[in-house]
């Protein structure tokens, strides 16, 4: 009887399977948590990847040049530079998107030669014809909707003058040596255009305008008006 106690005493208890399964089966749950842990710590760089990416992509679509904030919009091959700003219409807040066909990033490298001095009558002198593929007609009547946009009443007459008394602002548009502009008067202004770029001229033109118009004060207030 004493050797059947004393083999009881040293058979070790077996509860829910032998001791060799259960080390077993911690191994193989240590293996599965470590598996897991490198499943969640690559997903979370996936992600934080992916954010990354789409910030950065984003950033780039997106600059302020002049007080006006641009982002890049694709459509197709071409793209437009949208900014916006705030107008009043009598009591009416409006406000007024405009889409330029040229980085105004670039638009600053075509020379100015003078100061803008803008008046509430603005004439467009195009002496020369400027078909350029249709860009000619899409420069002009860009040029006159923003324009209008501001205050600024736009006409065409091809047979107006400079005027010595700054009554009224006028811009020549003709041909070039290179793409610039150059003020000649009171309010005078030629847009000299090289290669066919009218657009660029002309937009390097309505971005002074808007620069020297109170329309960027207007959206400031209207933006801080919101907080």
């Amino acid at each position: 009887m004493d050797e059947e106690e004393e083999i009881e005493e040293t058979t070790p208890p077996v509860v829910n399977g032998t001791p060799e399964k259960d080390d077993l089966k911690e191994a193989e749950d240590k293996k599965y948590n470590k598996i897991l842990t490198w499943i969640l710590i690559l997903s979370f760089v996936g992600i934080v990847g992916v954010l990354s990416f789409y910030m950065f992509n984003q950033s780039l679509n997106k600059f302020n040049d002049g007080g006006f904030n641009y982002d890049i919009i694709k459509d197709g091959k071409l793209s437009f530079y949208h900014t916006s700003f705030v107008i009043y219409d009598n009591t009416k807040k409006i406000n007024y998107n405009v889409y330029l066909r040229t980085d105004p990033r670039e638009l600053q490298k075509i020379e100015f030669e003078g100061e803008m001095n803008k008046r509430e009558m603005l004439v467009l002198n195009n002496t020369d014809e400027f078909g350029c593929g249709g860009k000619g007609v899409i420069a002009i009547a860009n040029m006159v909707q923003i324009l209008n946009a501001v205050k600024i009443k736009a006409i065409i007459d091809p047979n107006a003058t400079c005027d010595s008394q700054g009554r009224y602002t006028i811009v020549d548009i003709q041909y070039g040596n290179e793409t610039m502009i150059e003020q000649y008067g009171p309010s005078c202004y030629k847009i000299y255009v090289k290669d066919c770029k009218i657009l660029e001229g002309t937009e390097r033109y309505v971005v002074e305008v808007l620069k020297d118009s109170n329309v960027l004060n207007e959206t400031k207030k209207s933006s801080n008006s919101l907080f």
